[in-house]
């Protein structure tokens, strides 16, 4: 089982990661480009891809309910690791998982990985918002 690829019932394709070999990760742009990033991490940020825009709101109250957990891989020689587990934020924050239909019960989606890249915006949010109440403090 290819956990990095899956192809969906509707035929719609899912790449989680893939590696040149290089030491470069395979990225696809918001043009729908294939790029390569030696960072791992490529995101198309440009204000021209986007529509809707606002500010983010509750993001102290959403990092805060966020569980940072220590851990292994499994079946893997693996390091100490650091980040969230997909299961436990997906009750507090499910826009902030990648949640894909479960192999075993049809019609039924399973929290998978978690969207680091967007949590950057809730840390920003929740840093001004902890600066703001600061200041507001400083000044009584």
């Amino acid at each position: 089982l290819n956990r990095n690829f899956m192809i969906d019932a509707s035929g719609s394709a899912f790449l989680y990661t893939l590696n040149t070999g290089t030491g470069d990760d395979v990225c696809m742009s918001a043009s729908q480009e294939l790029t390569t990033s030696a960072t791992g991490t490529c995101v198309a940020s440009s204000g021209r891809y986007k529509q809707d825009i606002s500010p983010l709101q509750d993001a102290l109250a959403t990092v805060l309910v966020m569980q940072p957990r220590s851990y292994q891989y499994k079946n893997r020689n693996s390091v100490q690791r650091y980040g969230l587990i997909a299961e436990e934020l997906a009750l507090v924050a499910p826009q902030l998982v990648y949640s894909r239909p479960s192999p075993t019960i049809r019609g039924v989606l399973e929290p998978d990985s978690v969207y680091y890249i967007d949590i950057i915006a809730y840390l920003i949010g929740a840093i001004q918002q902890q600066s703001a109440r600061i200041v507001k403090l400083e000044g009584l």
